[in-house]
């Protein structure tokens, strides 16, 4: 089958592979899910076998939610199904009147210009690539995100807080714990840090989620652009495990504000080069 037809059909063989996943439910589904993880390396080009691989990690992670959340798991099939299928969690879901957000459609309006004009940087190569990539980085997660809570509110549901400007984090753990990626965090903490700091402590649980943040952040890699630049990817979100407990150490919490947001962006910027050269590549650029 030529490349082109071989991605069509991962198109329609993925979306069903994973409405099966929430049809069986419990351990098969969830090997159903595993397996569906190396779907996207079929895909061409680089930027959607990105895309799918995002995707199919989501699946993962929905396929998680039906093995260890019984109520879920007994829901009926269309619940299930809207469980998997829906990038927030539908647990966090709430009704609410449907709504045009024009906050949130300005938001995206905003950052998509950020992240176009870094992608303009990044093609100019050199030192432009780097502030670009961290540009066209931060703005496509700020619109992307902004988006997600547009078309949820135009369906008539209320979500949690999902992505609150990060730059405006005066912690690493302010960052990661309060504003980024709010759904990735709140699912990292119910499934990996809560059930370590059980049996063992909350700060090795706190690394492990980093750790398992990295490690989903390298298949991403490997996926789209092969795994030379999945190793730094990963070392990302370690350090970013290791910055959060070195700033307890350093009484963070207690500097001038000014200096509070100095250390987030030292950190952040520092190292940065681990992330947005893969992140770069995966869209082609």
């Amino acid at each position: 089958m030529s490349q082109p037809w071989l991605t069509v059909a991962l198109l329609v063989v993925g979306p069903a592979l994973v409405a099966v996943v929430a049809l069986v439910r419990g351990r098969l589904g969830l090997a159903l899910a595993l397996a569906g993880l190396a779907l996207p390396a079929f895909a061409e080009p680089a930027v959607v076998r990105a895309l799918a691989a995002i995707c199919a990690a989501l699946w993962l992670m929905r396929a998680i939610d039906l093995v260890r959340d019984a109520r879920l798991a007994s829901a009926p099939a269309p619940r299930r199904l809207w469980h998997v299928f829906s990038p927030v969690d539908t647990r966090l879901l709430r009704p609410a009147p449907p709504r045009w957000d024009l906050e949130l459609l300005g938001r995206v309006a905003v950052w998509s210009a950020v992240a176009a004009g870094g992608a303009w940087l990044a093609l100019r190569g050199g030192a432009w690539r780097w502030a670009g990539g961290v540009a066209l980085t931060y703005g496509f997660v700020e619109a992307l995100w902004a988006l997600l809570g547009a078309g949820y509110a135009r369906a008539g549901l209320h979500t949690p807080r999902l992505h609150e400007l990060p730059l405006a984090s005066s912690s690493i753990q302010e960052l990661w714990g309060l504003r980024w990626s709010q759904v990735v965090r709140q699912w990292m903490h119910m499934n990996v840090v809560r059930v370590w700091a059980r049996k063992h402590s909350l700060r090795t649980g706190l690394l492990l989620a980093f750790a398992a943040s990295g490690l989903g952040h390298a298949y991403l890699v490997t996926v789209a652009i092969g795994p030379s630049l999945a190793a730094p990817m990963f070392a990302f979100f370690v350090v970013q495990g290791f910055a959060v407990l070195l700033e307890e150490r350093l009484h963070v919490r207690h500097w001038p504000r000014p200096l509070r947001h100095v250390w987030v962006l030292a950190v952040m910027l520092g190292a940065s080069p681990l992330f947005v050269e893969a992140t770069l590549e995966c869209l082609g650029l």
